[in-house]
């Protein structure tokens, strides 16, 4: 598609859609191996084809192609590929067997860096530090993580559950480019990347790696200094990692740092690969913050923070395709996070024009038409769905029908979807039950979706069967939001009940009630947020 297509930048949109999500999924107590084991519940089916089987194994294998690529190896990817092909054709192999096949190939020890990649969990977070009395960068001490830290002073290398990891790494100075591999995470090597007096450094260039970065704070305001030099996946990545790791270590400093970043870019910065995780950690939070005073600090701030580049995209259709997605996600983060005004014109858009709106831009058009439009426009939606048969379009009225802010919209659609001859369609249910949890938050009401669930459990099972797709999605979905110990034990004690002790629908749900918790009552008190938002 790269060759093919250079203007669709593809690489750049892989970071957003397929790396980030991965990095985000793999930091969790529910991740897994790609290398899966075979004791898998029959509940826990649906789950397999999730981000960390296809979006990380996917990193982890473009990680793979660049080392080779970068690292004059006798082949190139494609050429290993070609020849293990060849060499096991008709044959049976083991999951080692192409690992092996490309370390003969290439001369590489890729069979141990493979090995590790396939069966360990997580990945590695690089600490970068620069010595005050010399120019260079080193690789710090840190305290012990579950994942891998750079730690013991100098540069040695450790981890607390005793990991290793062969690590690519591309970094990148305001001197030049140097291509590197860390070749064993417990051998303690002591790393320097020597550089001028005031030049900044940015780690994992391009982000071709599969780890994060955490820069000291004296690093991180050079590089917030110097992010007009920066490409535009390296940007990206700097973002991405800096909300992670404030929200996953309780940092209020780092977190703080990452909005200042953001607002360092949004005067600046039209690139939807930059804009898309700034978006994307701004509706995280705004979803989750539950102290009053604070998230109507954070959705203002929000709002500031968006409103140049919807300003400078408005409504117009975009052309480029790149220009059209971040147009509709700003929109459409915008509507989330209450900016004036756009609620009223998606309204007069939609009735000045009907069904004949720019592709890329009825979605969030119909979002904003039904948002306020109350059972009126929910009526008008459904008539659209029924008539409709082209899937993404039947995908927008739903996501539309989905975003009302009535209650009683929300249950009838609730209603309708889990009907026996119900018009919804069963590949759909996903997507709606999705919307429909944060619409359930938007009008302060969590517990809906999940009430819903309880009442008509039965009609549910009965309909789809407990290992469905559609069950696993509306049981993690219902509990999105939910916080607090007495909604939690709500939520285990029915999970108990019903038979899901245990399984990974289990702990993904309960595991997205902990982090909410955690992130309030670390960075969602007042003290806290005086600290991060600005």
């Amino acid at each position: 598609m790269d060759a093919i297509f250079p203007r669709y930048r593809i690489w750049n949109q892989f970071l957003v859609r397929e790396l980030q999500p991965a990095l985000e999924a793999d930091s969790l107590s529910t991740t897994h191996p790609l290398n899966l084991q075979s004791d898998i519940s029959y509940q826990d089916m649906p789950l397999l084809l999730d981000e960390i089987t296809l979006r990380k194994g996917a990193s982890v294998m473009r990680q793979l192609t660049l080392y080779m690529e970068n690292s004059k190896s006798h082949s190139t990817f494609q050429q290993a590929i070609r020849m293990y092909l060849q060499r096991n054709m008709f044959g049976t192999i083991s999951a080692l067997t192409i690992w092996n096949a490309m370390q003969q190939s290439t001369g590489l020890p890729i069979n141990r860096m493979m090995r590790q990649w396939s069966w360990q969990i997580g990945f590695p977070i690089i600490y970068v530090d620069s010595l005050p009395d010399q120019p260079r960068f080193v690789l710090p001490k840190q305290h012990p993580s579950f994942f891998l830290l750079y730690s013991a002073g100098g540069g040695n290398f450790n981890s607390s559950a005793g990991l290793g990891w062969s690590i690519p790494i591309l970094a990148q100075t305001s001197e030049g480019k140097r291509w590197f591999r860390v070749q064993h995470a417990l051998r303690g090597e002591s790393m320097s990347l020597p550089a001028g007096p005031r030049a900044w450094l940015k780690l994992n260039n391009a982000q071709v790696g599969y780890f994060r970065t955490k820069y000291n704070s004296e690093l991180t305001r050079t590089l917030t200094e110097s992010v007009r030099q920066l490409d535009v996946s390296d940007t990206s990545g700097l973002v991405d990692d800096l909300f992670a790791l404030g929200v996953q270590r309780d940092s209020a400093k780092v977190l703080r740092q990452a909005m200042e970043l953001s607002h360092a870019i949004r005067k600046s910065e039209t690139d939807y690969v930059v804009w898309a995780p700034i978006l994307k950690h701004l509706r995280w939070m705004a979803l989750r913050l539950e102290e009053p005073n604070c998230h109507k600090k954070l959705l203002k701030t929000a709002q500031n923070i968006i409103e140049p580049i919807i300003a400078m995209l408005g409504w117009t259709p975009q052309w480029h395709h790149e220009k059209a997605m971040l147009q509709a996600q700003a929109l459409a983060a915008g509507l989330e996070f209450g900016f004036p005004g756009l609620a009223e014109t998606a309204n007069r858009i939609a009735s000045t024009h009907g069904a004949h709106l720019p592709a890329s831009l009825s979605e969030v058009i119909y979002r904003g038409y039904t948002m306020e439009g109350g059972m009126a426009a929910f009526r008008h939606m459904i008539a659209l769905y029924k008539n409709e048969h082209v899937p993404s379009q039947e995908e927008e009225y739903i996501n539309a029908m989905a975003s009302s802010k009535d209650p009683g919209v929300l249950h009838e659609l609730l209603m309708i979807a889990v009907a026996k001859d119900g018009p919804i369609k069963t590949q759909h249910l996903a997507s709606l039950f999705s919307r429909v949890a944060i619409s359930c938050k938007l009008i302060n009401d969590p517990m809906l979706l999940w009430k819903f669930l309880q009442d008509h459990w039965d009609q549910l099972e009965g309909k789809y069967g407990t290992s469905s797709r559609q069950a696993v999605h509306l049981i993690i979905h219902a509990g999105q939001y939910l916080q607090g110990e007495d909604q939690y034990m709500q939520v285990a004690e029915w999970l108990d009940q019903n038979g899901f002790q245990g399984t990974r629908v289990a702990k993904w749900a309960l595991l997205n009630m902990r982090i909410n918790s955690h992130f309030n009552q670390y960075l969602g008190n007042k003290k806290a947020c005086l600290q991060w938002i600005n």
